[in-house]
């Protein structure tokens, strides 16, 4: 549309040059009226100015939820751990990243041993947990660190304390002894 209306005031300009060109001879030259041009003016599109609300996420520390039976060692690290988890004499092999559970089968003694892949600060963290209640927690925030523990997860048995009991007691008898001394005379 800026174009059209740029030509078409081309043409208009140029025609106003050469009718006065034409003035300026000497000869007569008959006039014309000139005629009417209809421009057309196309409407320019006004901006609409949209608000755009944009929705920032606020990261949450999800909750995780701990088992509630059983022996089970959660592992939680950002970037990638390995080692191993179980029992002692046999355990089994991990390699992950995040916050982890693994089962440990025994209700006895737990062996781990854990170490960080990488050379970061950042808190590598082994919490063990038995029928839902924390019994043991290590971290380290050592590049390259590792965590080892081996200890026993068993509900110690409790020591019988004897008991006292009271004896009955007897009512007492008192015992009395008279001597009687005798003595005879011989005449």
């Amino acid at each position: 549309a800026a174009i059209i209306i740029i030509v078409i005031l081309a043409v208009v300009a140029g025609g106003f040059m050469v009718m006065t060109n034409l003035h300026k001879s000497t000869a007569v030259t008959p006039v014309t009226t000139p005629q009417p041009t209809v421009m057309t003016t196309v409407p320019t599109p006004t901006p609409v100015v949209t608000t755009v609300i944009t929705t920032v996420a606020v990261p949450t520390t999800p909750q995780t939820l701990i088992p509630q039976s059983g022996v089970w060692a959660e592992i939680t690290y950002d970037k990638t751990y390995s080692g191993l988890v179980g029992v002692p004499g046999s355990q089994a092999g991990v390699s992950d990243t995040g916050d982890h559970f693994y089962r440990i089968p025994t209700n006895d003694a737990v062996a781990i041993s854990v170490q960080k892949t990488d050379g970061s600060g950042d808190q590598l963290t082994v919490t063990v947990y038995k029928d839902g209640t924390v019994v043991k927690t290590a971290s380290t925030t050592t590049p390259n660190g590792s965590i080892n523990m081996e200890f026993s997860v068993a509900t110690p048995t409790p020591t019988p304390t004897p008991v006292l009991t009271a004896m009955p007691t007897l009512p007492l008898t008192s015992t009395t002894t008279t001597t009687v001394n005798t003595t005879t005379n011989s005449t």
